[in-house]
């Protein structure tokens, strides 16, 4: 309806009909999957071109996580040429900073290097 909520599905589901996609269409490569956390503001589209936002501390914020799948076009077969990509798998894990302050202003969290170290020493 008009002043109806948007539904959204898990993004197991997402992850796993882009692999789906991808799977079926022969004609391209997989180059990269990003998955991105987006502001939803009510009553507004999801801009997915906008990568920061500002955060109000009076008001609750949500957000929509998108996931940007790249591919490129494959030339034209020659014979003998290369073999055919492998079967693509997705998968998608979440890996959150560890906060190392807390208090009444902005937290500070680790670095994204110091968290690449913790999850894999």
């Amino acid at each position: 309806g008009l002043f109806s909520f948007p539904r959204y599905e898990p993004f197991s589901n997402v992850i796993g009909r882009a692999a789906q996609w991808c799977s079926q269409q022969g004609s391209l490569r997989f180059c990269n999957a990003q998955s991105l956390e987006i502001k939803l503001k009510s009553g507004t589209m999801v801009d997915t071109q906008r990568m920061s936002y500002t955060e109000h501390a009076e008001r609750t914020t949500f957000f929509v996580r998108v996931l940007r799948v790249a591919y490129s076009k494959e030339p034209i077969p020659v014979e003998g040429g290369l073999p055919p990509s492998p079967p693509l798998a997705l998968h998608c894990k979440t890996f959150m900073p560890l906060q190392l302050t807390r208090g009444i202003f902005v937290p500070e969290f680790e670095s994204l290097s110091a968290t690449k170290k913790r999850l894999w020493p």
